[in-house]
């Protein structure tokens, strides 16, 4: 009966080289060659993407100040500014803490992909973010009645 060469156990796994199963194991994790990932480099972002992204900041943290919970439900968690005018449409407006109504990011989701349920369980929020699209997007707000209009019948 063969032994393990490093400890004396008696239940070899490589009997070539007489080493038990945890032996073995080691042999094989310091033989195998160690892998170095290599790292992708940061990507850097232009001036003036820098500039709007901090103007952004500097209005999430004016809203901050007046809208510390969600103007559906009134919790303190998981909040992120919700655009009434999107970002993308109107990049000018992004920044503009006019723009911004404080939700909970359930309340926020409903808002951007279910406007007739947020309408008619939210209707103080909704006539808010109308007020606000009205007065930032005049022409914008008259074709979102439009498109919405089933949501706009009183």
């Amino acid at each position: 009966m063969q032994c393990c060469v490093q400890c004396g156990s008696n239940k070899v796994e490589n009997r070539d080289l007489g080493l038990c199963a945890s032996h073995n194991r080691e042999r094989i994790k310091a033989e195998r060659p160690v892998q170095v990932k290599e790292r992708k480099p940061i990507a850097q972002i232009s001036t003036s993407r820098a500039i709007v992204l901090k103007a952004r900041q500097a209005a999430y943290k004016e809203v901050k100040k007046t809208q510390d919970s969600c103007a559906c439900c009134g919790t303190r968690y998981d909040l992120t500014p919700s655009h009434v005018l999107t970002q993308k449409k109107f990049p000018l407006l992004a920044a503009n803490p006019r723009n911004v109504v404080v939700l909970c990011s359930e309340h926020h989701h409903e808002w951007e992909h279910d406007k007739a349920s947020f309408c008619l369980h939210f209707t103080e929020v909704w006539n808010l973010k109308m007020e606000i699209m009205e007065e930032l997007a005049p022409e914008y707000f008259q074709q979102f009645k439009q498109k919405h209009s089933q949501l706009f019948t009183s």
